[in-house]
């Protein structure tokens, strides 16, 4: 924050919330035992691992859904699933830009690959980018994928615990031309990376799971 050419293209109210986590770090290093105090003192919540993961493995990709037109107020509770995501260096830099017009859904939609199988109606459609300012060094060049990937495995779940569906649509095949049109047509500053798009709605048909490979494929163990 001390360089002034890197805070020149940052807007006053992002400089004041990282000048206000700074005094908050500086302050947790200064007092570390209250920290550690603080920290098991959360209370877990009422959960078992069974029923976490019999929630995770009910979600479904969908691509059929009523037409029931959604409110950014229908989304926004599973937009803070996202927000509780974690991210490299804690720089929450990803952001959801959204369309809850269908007739805008739509044509989003049409930039998107992967598209067969899909009903005429798109109630909502959903892009998760980072902004590429907060990953300044040559090595976090994969870091804000990474961190949207993250934020959209939890943007899922909080579509699923609403009662909603929402449906990855691939983007790193995209071109410039499609990048820059989805851009424009969502308002999404330049300086965002889209990593990831949903179409998200009222699931009107839920297909069987898909079969999945064993364990033993998922780890290795040395």
């Amino acid at each position: 924050m001390s360089n002034t050419s890197l805070t020149a293209h940052i807007d006053g109210e992002t400089l004041g919330w990282a000048q206000e986590m700074l005094a908050a770090y500086r302050a947790r290093v200064a007092c570390p035992t209250e920290l550690t105090t603080a920290a098991r003192a959360s209370p877990r919540p009422n959960l078992n691992a069974s029923a976490i993961y019999e929630f995770i493995r009910q979600r479904r990709s969908v691509r059929h859904f009523e037409e029931q037109e959604l409110r950014v107020h229908d989304l926004s509770h599973a937009i803070e699933f996202m927000r509780c995501a974690p991210t490299s260096c804690h720089r929450q830099a990803v952001k959801a830009f959204l369309s809850v017009t269908p007739e805008t859904a739509r044509r989003a939609h049409a930039l998107c690959v992967g598209r067969s199988g899909f009903g005429d109606f798109i109630p909502a459609f959903v892009s998760i980018a980072a902004d590429l300012n907060a990953y300044s060094f040559p090595d976090e060049a994969f870091l804000p994928f990474v961190d949207a990937g993250i934020c959209a495995a939890f943007f899922l779940l909080g579509c699923h615990a609403n009662n909603l569906a929402a449906t990855l649509m691939a983007w790193s095949v995209s071109d410039e031309d499609r990048d820059r049109k989805l851009h424009e047509l969502l308002s999404i500053p330049a300086y965002y990376a889209v990593a990831v798009n949903c179409v998200v709605g009222v699931p009107k048909s839920v297909a069987p799971p898909n079969p999945r490979k064993p364990l033993d494929h998922w780890f290795s163990v040395v």
